[in-house]
């Protein structure tokens, strides 16, 4: 799903080879974003920008469709697919959301299975406004009288709200408070929601400020390109496969009866695995075994959520890495041999409304 469960996917860190160099990617935030969550956003799409990142499969490049894996190439496909940052306690009602004018939208496909897929807790078929997203509910408050619900980590909400308007065929508009109004004329309008959990440590034991290290940094990563993805897509083909919407995970799944699984092989899950595993065999003198060792499990988290067969020339490339997961944990379908002839991909290029 779009707003995504804590455990994330894992994604290859580089090293650094260019002190001081600032991002290219300008993100405009709401009011409601702190000025530490703009801070540490700020320092890990920095951090982004002076990274190199291993792909000795190929397979990112070929999923992102890039002729390479730069730093600044990997900064252009996130350009083009986030803009803006809203907190998450940010509204979404009649001040907010709006119908600004009748609305064509390019002609759906099959329609059916359609309610078994979500764009960040806004239904398929979904009313005149979005709803929040989803998240992981806080276990240690959960059920408590003061329980907070669940916890943000990040939400693709223009591809929600594109969906809203492709529903009732109306051009929506959305005030993001602080920046003003923003035409929901594509899924990659680029509008995200960030919550309390992308700005959390990975573990409840380790102590607040661990959110500023190498590995929370490129759990933030990992995050942000998977919910880019999200920003992709058409219904053309199948009303599931606008903006890659996330599907119920199977019984037996770690996550089953949650959105979080993808059906195909180049969702948001997978771009967001890619990224980690990229950022690995890249990694420097400034990843650490434990950094490494992280990451790992982050990239076989995601991986596990993918539906789809991948052949195992398109994993890590290492003999051992599908033993050693195996050991700490179960259930990881791209380690067994899959059929190949099942492997689905979902075609990336986006939709736009295209008249009034």
């Amino acid at each position: 799903m779009f707003a995504r469960f804590a455990a994330l996917t894992l994604m290859t860190v580089g090293f650094l080879v260019q002190a001081g160099a600032a991002s290219t990617v300008e993100l405009k935030y709401s009011t409601g974003v702190t000025a530490k969550q703009r801070e540490l956003l700020g320092k890990d799409l920095d951090r982004l920008a002076t990274m190199r990142f291993g792909d000795s499969s190929g397979e990112l490049r070929r999923v992102l469709k890039l002729s390479d894996t730069s730093a600044s190439s990997l900064e252009g496909w996130l350009r083009t697919r986030a803009r803006y940052v809203i907190d998450e306690k940010h509204p979404f009602d009649d001040d907010t959301v709006f119908a600004l004018a009748p609305m064509e939208y390019p002609a759906a496909g099959d329609v059916s299975g359609s309610q078994n897929t979500t764009v960040d807790g806004v239904p398929e078929i979904a009313s005149s406004k979005a709803e929040e997203g989803g998240g992981t509910p806080s276990t240690s408050d959960q059920g408590k009288a003061e329980d907070p619900g669940p916890t943000i980590v990040m939400a693709n909400m223009g591809a929600a709200l594109y969906r809203v308007g492709r529903e009732n065929q109306v051009l929506v508009g959305f005030n993001v408070m602080g920046q003003g109004l923003v035409p929901i004329t594509s899924p990659r309008v680029g509008l995200f929601q960030v919550g309390r959990g992308l700005f959390q440590p990975l573990s409840p034991k380790w102590e607040p400020k661990v959110v500023e290290d190498f590995v929370h940094s490129m759990f933030r990563m990992d995050t942000l390109f998977h919910e880019a993805r999200h920003s992709d897509g058409s219904a053309k083909v199948a009303a599931k496969q606008l903006a890659f919407g996330h599907e119920i995970c199977p019984p037996g799944h770690e996550y089953a009866g949650h959105y979080a699984c993808d059906r195909p092989s180049n969702g948001p899950y997978r771009v967001g695995a890619l990224i980690l595993r990229s950022v690995i065999e890249g990694c420097g003198p400034e990843c650490s075994a434990r950094d490494t060792e992280i990451l790992t499990l982050l990239y076989a988290d995601s991986m596990s959520r993918i539906l789809t067969p991948l052949t195992r020339a398109s994993q890590v490339g290492q003999d051992d890495l599908c033993a050693k997961l195996l050991r700490t944990r179960t259930n990881i379908p791209f380690c067994e041999a899959p059929d190949e002839s099942a492997v689905q991909e979902w075609d990336e290029a986006p939709e736009a409304a295209i008249g009034g």
